[in-house]
């Protein structure tokens, strides 16, 4: 087990070596004795109603969509945030895109699962139009997709939670002193893994309440 001393020590030394500017007085991420990690069926049903928030971003009925979380009884488990979208009269072009960029925080729960291999830097957008038709494709009726999930170990989920947040930390800076954000870092995406991380570490109990604090 590492202590979070040694595993932001190790989260430092990758980032200067890929000349990243670093923090030494960023706050330690929780070690895996402290955190406490959502169970599998939660991220699986996350991702269900993620999915189906983003389909929206690409035109899907917004109708459609409620009826379906209703039908495989997901509608419970939508955020406030997410109910007062789907029933928007309309929705704005800035609506769309911050759906549209729930990609990136579904390809976290996703690998979570070990669904994905690994997460690639952070600098190339997903690709997950038509996300909540190829889930239930692949994976059939949310219970089936429940059997199928099984979480990666705590270290492996906090070692990505270390180092996504400190890069968050450098793009910070880099937009507060007007500097390019390092290494090509794309910085919706980084926010987007960070929060979707900071979800599944129980940084906050509910989805709508999660901060990506650096």
């Amino acid at each position: 087990m590492k202590s979070s001393e040694s595993r932001k020590i190790g989260t430092n030394k990758y980032l200067e070596s890929k000349g990243i500017p670093i923090c030494e007085h960023l706050p330690l991420v929780a070690n895996s004795q402290e955190v406490i990690l959502r169970r599998p069926s939660e991220i699986a049903s996350r991702i269900m109603i993620l999915t189906g928030i983003i389909d929206t971003a690409f035109d899907e009925d917004r109708k459609e969509i409620v009826s379906w979380l209703k039908e495989i009884n997901l509608w419970t488990g939508v955020s406030n945030s997410e109910k007062e979208y789907l029933k928007k009269k309309s929705l704005t072009k800035e609506d769309k895109i911050a759906a549209s960029w729930r990609t990136e925080a579904v390809n976290v729960l996703f690998w979570s699962l070990g669904m994905v291999d690994i997460l690639n830097e952070p600098i190339e957008e997903c690709n997950l139009t038509k996300a909540h038709e190829g889930t239930k494709g692949k994976y059939g009726s949310l219970n089936n997709f429940i059997g199928q999930s099984e979480i990666r170990s705590t270290e492996e989920i906090l070692d990505q939670t270390d180092l996504i947040y400190r890069i968050l930390w450098a793009i910070r800076d880099a937009r507060l002193n007007n500097r390019p954000y390092p290494n090509g870092y794309n910085p919706s995406i980084v926010y987007e893994r960070h929060y979707a991380l900071n979800w599944i570490t129980c940084y906050q109990e509910d989805w709508d309440d999660i901060t990506t604090d650096t």
